[in-house]
């Protein structure tokens, strides 16, 4: 009887360790980016793009090639929305609200508060958060 205990107990042993991958946890490969949602409230004048800063390079994906340092990158607006691709997900975020001529509107710098959208907190995985710009 200790034997079929013995037997039974190894099995599940090496069912449980190929699994498992031996205890390792499997992540599949980073192919994701976190995303900042830019709202304008009401009241703004007539804005057509925002410039996002981040404190430290947070790695912006831009939608075209473009000059900007790391830790910037300028996103046209789509009504008073901009989603803005990153790779990091910084606590803040300095918001310029540019004109068309690409004057300063205004500027603010907004906390963040980011949420999961995907993956998990072992494997990491995307991010979300709005930064909500209110009029100067």
């Amino acid at each position: 009887m200790k034997g079929l205990v013995a037997f039974v107990l190894g099995v599940v042993a090496v069912l449980l360790f190929a699994t498992r991958g031996g205890g390792e946890l499997a992540c599949p490969a980073i192919g994701w980016s976190n995303g900042l949602v830019v709202e304008l409230v009401e009241g703004w004048p007539a804005a057509d793009a925002v410039r996002i800063e981040c404190p430290s390079p947070c790695g912006p994906v831009p939608m075209t090639p473009s000059d900007e340092e790391p830790d910037a990158v300028t996103v046209h607006l789509a009504g008073a929305t901009a989603s803005v691709p990153l790779m990091g997900a910084p606590e803040s975020v300095t918001v310029t609200v540019l004109a068309a001529d690409v004057a300063a509107l205004g500027r603010a710098e907004l906390e963040l508060d980011w949420v999961r959208v995907g993956g998990s907190a072992e494997c990491g995985g995307p991010l979300e958060a709005t930064a909500t710009v209110p009029v100067p």
